[in-house]
């Protein structure tokens, strides 16, 4: 056993080291993008970047419980929030915008709303980006990298003892962890009324993948292209679905207190049982891609 986490103790760094000097610098050159102009494609790429940043700390904390990355972590969290509401934006309004045609008017104050909103909110992360401090990040970024070995903690008590003695056993543990997280989820989301639940999963299957596509190396057999492609479209179809879901609250929210007798008129209904169709076969799709989850086993050998 001491043998095996020596040897994963020595695979990790090698594996861990490059890809978060990798993510670190990534995450720099994205930052200093949405300093210069909050573009929504600037938007999008820093907050992927804070993501995998976030992943590959999180993912050596709980390999080594000892490194306290509680002061970057909120760190990433402050980003996050900054830009997570402007990204939202973004997406409501092209969503809206392109499922209207020029002869449909009715959603025009809702959309000039959300424009003023945006353009509110941009002028306000200027100001909050230049304030913004990663320094705790760099230093802890910078501590990491600084170790000549890479400490790991013993495997988890969950894992079964006749996986024990596998190669790469707490790589394995940490995924297979999260992949349970998500079984957890599967039988709820059949429902597509539950619409909690199906949010849930999808965050759930995010961090699982923000993980896999870090330690791929050490547990799969095929090539990282073929199930990076599984979980991003996994992953957009359903990110599609949550978005149609936060469309057509909002609309309703705002249309309730500003004109609700839009939502009496035979347009709304129209584009509201087209959005509804839209997202139906979105789930639809989403459950079939959902699936292929359970061909998943990080201990099978």
């Amino acid at each position: 056993m001491k043998r095996l986490i020596a040897h994963e103790r020595r695979a990790l760094k090698n594996l861990l080291f490059p890809e978060l000097t990798n993510y670190w610098n990534q995450f720099q050159e994205r930052f200093r993008e949405v300093r210069e102009k909050a573009k929504p494609d600037a938007v999008h790429d820093f907050r992927v970047s804070i993501r995998r940043l976030r992943s590959i700390l999180l993912l050596i904390k709980e390999i080594n419980p000892g490194i306290d990355i509680k002061s970057s972590n909120n760190e990433m969290k402050d980003l996050m929030e900054i830009f997570g509401r402007l990204r939202d934006l973004h997406i409501q309004y092209d969503l809206v915008r392109k499922s209207l045609s020029r002869k449909q008017t009715f959603l025009n104050p809702w959309l000039s709303d959300l424009n003023s909103q945006i353009i509110l909110l941009e002028k306000k992360l200027q100001y909050q980006v230049r304030r913004a401090n990663i320094s705790r990040t760099g230093s802890l970024v910078k501590k990491i990298l600084s170790y000549k070995t890479f400490p790991v903690s013993q495997p988890n008590k969950h894992i079964e003892a006749d996986k024990i003695n596998m190669k790469h056993v707490i790589a394995r543990g940490i995924l297979q962890k999260y992949l349970l997280r998500c079984f957890s989820l599967l039988p709820l989301v059949k429902n597509e009324d539950n619409k909690a639940q199906f949010h849930k999963l999808r965050i759930n299957i995010k961090k699982l993948r923000y993980k896999l596509e870090i330690l791929h190396p050490v547990v799969l057999k095929q090539t990282w292209k073929k199930e990076s492609l599984l979980f991003r479209s996994l992953q957009n179809s359903m990110g599609d679905v949550h978005d149609i879901d936060v469309a057509v609250e909002n609309i309703r929210s705002f249309l309730e207190e500003h004109d609700p007798g839009i939502l009496k008129t035979r347009g709304y209904k129209t584009w509201l049982a087209k959005m509804l169709a839209k997202r139906r076969k979105l789930f639809r799709n989403s459950l079939t891609r959902i699936k292929d989850l359970e061909k998943y086993d990080f201990f099978s050998k």
